[in-house]
């Protein structure tokens, strides 16, 4: 059942921590400014606006309906500031009166006080002796907004002292026109999104490049609605043009094309938007610990001794148990220690459940180090299975222990880049560029990717599971129906959407 509710700025100060968050244009607290600060660059109203949207995420649940008090004065502003920045006729339109966001399921946004003047608002306040806060920064004319409401409208009224009206009325009617514009737009978008019912963040190229060759207009038009629905800032007209001429009307399929953190890339006839992440030149990272699968290796194969624990007032269902299995041997070579812990909840902790964390500190000699583990036990059709994943500067390394699939177990894999010349016996032997084309790695990611080595000898790449790529193993490496293995994936930050 959809709730309909007013969060004003004290209730999201008190749900955010005690200091007040503010949801205007451009002031939050040190909590909001360093939440603006963690979405990267942008003029400050637009990160603002990020910032408000990622709070309110927080507290929306899906068919919510939020009403947001934007009324005709922020409408005149926003195209007013839209002119001068030279955006695009989607920006011109002003603030859409009613759409929707996805944090977590569909939330409603609706303004329904967009016809109404703020003096008019500030009236009825001011009878009905309503408290609101006033923003303080309201009046600081360093803000591009701010100017416009204080410096540029005051001199255009006096000159023409009907053109808040004017503008509005004709707001009205492209309003009419756009939503016309979006029900068209969001059947052909379907289409090019394989009629997925949620906004993803690839489109078919071949499609969109017919659709170009007939109506540039329209597939530009067609992409404004596309980054709409995916909540995403509207890029200039020259980054549209050089989309058009470049991978549409030009036919390329490499390079890359930027704005704001976003990307535009080709890959396996799609047309992807992504998220910028950092430079992926892996000879150049120093944050990627050598010995960060044997070291995980050990410490999970680690003999541990049972142990008991009496129950206790506090704790009278605790009872932690360890086994351990044979470790491996010349003699018998296939027996792999496997450890499995449980703990049993208890009234004083009906949750308890196996984790552990590292946490590695960036120093002078390793400024990017910051690698950080959860792990955690979870059941499977061959028996209990532990997995850690690892932060990285670009999203995550995790690795998980399996049996009679995957990387066999051994001791001393290593994490190395590349130096030129890796070739691997899968089948036949086949050199690195081989590896990767076969599998439909993204050409732009190769540099990003550790090879895993034992004794020299290349043994494995890690899968990339949102693109589609699989773990491939050496034939002398692979796990049998019953040796226990290792599973390594990379998780990339880059899609807009987890997959």
């Amino acid at each position: 059942m959809a709730r309909h509710a007013v969060l004003n700025d004290d209730d999201l100060g008190k749900r955010k921590g005690n200091a007040k968050t503010s949801l205007s244009e451009a002031s939050l607290s040190a909590e909001g400014n360093e939440l603006i600060k963690s979405l990267g660059s942008g003029n400050l109203e637009a990160r603002a606006r990020h910032a408000r949207y990622a709070i309110l995420s927080d507290e929306l649940e899906p068919q919510d309906l939020l009403l947001l008090a934007h009324h005709a004065d922020d409408q005149v502003e926003t195209v007013l500031l839209n002119l001068i920045r030279g955006s695009r006729v989607p920006g011109l339109l002003g603030m859409p009166r009613t759409r929707t966001i996805e944090p977590r399921g569909k939330v409603w946004l609706y303004r329904p006080l967009l016809d109404i003047a703020r003096a008019d608002i500030q009236a009825y306040a001011d009878q009905h002796q309503l408290n609101f806060i006033e923003d303080p920064t309201n009046a600081d004319l360093r803000h591009d907004r701010n100017w416009i409401r204080h410096q540029l409208i005051p001199h255009l009224e006096q000159d023409w002292p009907d053109f808040r009206q004017s503008l509005l009325a004709r707001l009205l009617r492209d309003e009419q026109l756009r939503q016309q514009q979006q029900e068209s737009h969001g059947r052909q978008l379907a289409q090019l999104q394989d009629n997925q019912a949620a906004p993803n963040d690839s489109l078919h190229l071949e499609k969109l490049r017919q659709l170009a060759a007939s109506d540039k207009t329209e597939v530009i038009g067609l992409l404004d609605h596309w980054l709409m629905s995916l909540q995403l800032p509207m890029p200039s007209q020259g980054v549209m043009q050089e989309l058009l001429d470049t991978f549409l009307v030009g036919g390329t399929s490499t390079g890359v094309i930027r704005y704001d953190n976003l990307e535009f890339r080709c890959h396996q006839g799609r047309l992807h938007l992504l998220r910028q992440i950092p430079e992926l030149n892996l000879p150049n990272q120093d944050w990627l610990p050598a010995d960060l699968i044997s070291s995980f290796l050990s410490a999970s194969q680690a003999p541990q001794q049972s142990a008991h624990q009496s129950p206790s007032p506090a704790n009278p269902a605790a009872q932690p148990t360890a086994s351990t299995h044979q470790a491996p041997s010349p003699v018998n070579p296939a027996a792999q220690p496997t450890a499995s812990t449980h703990q049993t909840p208890s009234p004083a902790n009906p949750a308890a459940q196996l984790t552990a964390s590292t946490h590695q500190s960036p120093s002078p000699a390793n400024p990017a180090a910051q690698l950080t583990a959860s792990t955690h036990q979870a059941p499977s059709s061959t028996g209990q299975e532990l997995a850690r994943e690892f932060a990285t500067p670009w999203g995550s390394i995790s690795i998980t222990l399996t049996r009679g699939r995957g990387l066999r177990q051994l001791p001393d894999y290593e994490l190395a880049t590349r130096s030129g010349g890796e070739k691997m016996k899968l089948g036949r032997t086949r050199t690195l560029k081989n590896l990767f084309q076969a599998v439909s790695m993204p050409a732009w990611l190769r540099d990003a990717v550790p090879l895993i080595t034992h004794q020299g000898k290349l043994a494995a790449l890690p899968s990339v599971p949102a693109w589609g790529v699989p773990m491939q193993i050496a034939d002398d490496y692979a796990a049998t129906a019953k040796d226990p293995g290792i599973e390594i994936h990379l998780h990339f930050s880059d899609h807009l959407h987890s997959v």
